[in-house]
């Protein structure tokens, strides 16, 4: 069961420029913020600077490492709590392939990724996977102050 869902489009804080694609509050586990990419193909992911992408047509591409990128995004987002006096609960990081022809190939240990990666189809299991503690709660005041703290810092892209 998700209790809440939150977004953002670009926000400033600390000096640094990041985006949410989404945090879900999760009873009993606490947040879990997602990065959500589009890719189709094989995607191979693991702990490397940049991830590789085989399109059906032959073509490849790299990108940056999306664990990577919402480790930081989860960092930036407990540093906003820390500061506000509102960092009560623990933060479950996530990359999402939301295309339905992504085929997720994550390398093994020790050069597997930094996160999870699912495909979208596969998160609520993957939620009802996860560890559950009975104390961790959050009320919906808590969740909508959260979320006008995140619109507060909402600003359109600046170079930092």
């Amino acid at each position: 069961m998700i209790y809440g869902f939150i977004g953002s489009q670009n926000i400033f804080y600390a000096g640094k420029n990041f985006e949410i694609d989404f945090v879900l509050s999760v009873p009993g586990v606490g947040f879990i913020m997602a990065e959500v990419k589009y890719h189709s193909g094989k995607i191979i992911c693991d702990n490397k600077p940049m991830w590789t992408q085989y399109k059906t047509n032959g073509t490849t591409y790299e990108y940056k490492n999306a664990s990577q990128q919402v480790i930081r995004t989860r960092g930036l987002f407990k540093k906003l709590l820390t500061d506000h006096d509102m960092n009560k609960w623990p933060i479950k990081s996530v990359v999402i392939y939301a295309h339905e022809n992504a085929v997720i190939y994550p390398a093994m240990s020790p050069d597997n990724p930094q996160t999870d990666v699912v495909k979208l189809e596969n998160l609520e299991s993957w939620i009802k996977k996860l560890p559950r503690n009975d104390r961790i709660r959050m009320t919906r005041e808590e969740h909508e102050q959260i979320e006008k703290l995140i619109g507060k810092h909402h600003r359109e892209y600046e170079e930092a």
